[in-house]
């Protein structure tokens, strides 16, 4: 008859380790599948099964954790290492608001710039200032267009009178005298003497000189209407030569004639921005 083990003292089961209980197990297994090759085969599976599954209960009593869950505990209650978070970019400081005109950084109130900035005007004594009508005198008569002067010259399609025309300065003939009158009902006004070697006229304009396109000759002095020219000053130092005879009239050239030397002047309808119409008064 077969001895069969009495195994270990069940005393003692609880103070061994695991390996030592794991180890009666498997031979408890052993003794009751029996020795052979197919039953050994049988027990070792069975007793890996129960390995697993004592390991498990004592895991689960309080002998520890799974290994795998045991990891995931030990990463959940790690302090995570804080990512360094960037640097908040600076706000842009607001840019100055600009002082008002006129202030000067200085805090000056804008009504006191305002009284600062509003002066009299001064009179602007540049090339663009009106001149002042002349007194009494000798002058040549020049054209800003061309720069050429009134002097002597026979009239268009007809050589055998003499009338006014565009000339070089220095051979301007006769001499021109700009009398002032002072009993002339407007200002600025003048009678222009012509003085020749062996006599005196004065200029008068043809035919009433009421019309466009009337040139001016040398006429015995009356002291008419046609005989009388009426300075207007314009910026830039010349003048308008208005005959009194008309208000809308001024000394110019014959119509689509050039302002050329020895082309006639005559009466054109006034236009201060036409500059065969403005002249100047040479001293």
């Amino acid at each position: 008859m077969e001895k069969k083990d009495p195994g270990s003292p069940r005393h003692a089961a609880s103070s061994r380790d695991l390996p030592s209980r794991l180890q009666d197990v498997w031979n408890g297994a052993r003794a009751r599948l029996g020795t052979g090759p197919a039953m050994a085969g049988t027990a070792a599976a069975a007793a890996l099964v129960l390995l697993v599954a004592v390991v498990w209960a004592v895991m689960s009593a309080g002998g520890g954790e799974p290994p795998a869950k045991a990891a995931e505990t030990e990463a959940a209650t790690e302090v995570p290492s804080a990512s360094p978070s960037p640097s908040p970019s600076p706000s842009p400081s607001p840019s100055p608001s600009p002082s008002p005109v006129g202030d000067g950084g200085g805090g000056q109130a804008p009504d006191e710039a305002d009284d600062d900035a509003e002066e009299e005007p001064t009179e602007d004594a540049g090339a663009g200032s009106a001149p002042e009508p002349p007194g009494t005198g000798f002058y040549r008569v020049r054209q800003e267009a061309s720069g050429l002067c009134m002097t002597l010259g026979p009239e268009p399609e007809n050589e055998g009178r003499t009338v006014t025309v565009l000339g070089h300065c220095e051979d301007a003939y006769p001499d021109l005298q700009w009398e002032a009158e002072d009993a002339a009902e407007e200002a600025n006004v003048y009678v222009v003497e012509m003085h020749f070697d062996d006599d005196t006229d004065c200029l008068g304009v043809d035919y009433g000189g009421d019309e466009t396109g009337l040139l001016m000759a040398a006429y015995g002095c009356e002291w008419v209407d046609t005989q009388h020219f009426r300075l207007e000053p314009l910026g830039g130092g010349g003048f308008l030569i208005r005959p009194s005879s008309s208000e809308h009239l001024c000394m110019g050239m014959l119509p689509e004639q050039p302002a050329e030397q020895g082309r006639a002047i005559a009466t054109a309808e006034c236009d201060a921005g036409d500059a065969e119409q403005r002249w100047t008064l040479d001293g």
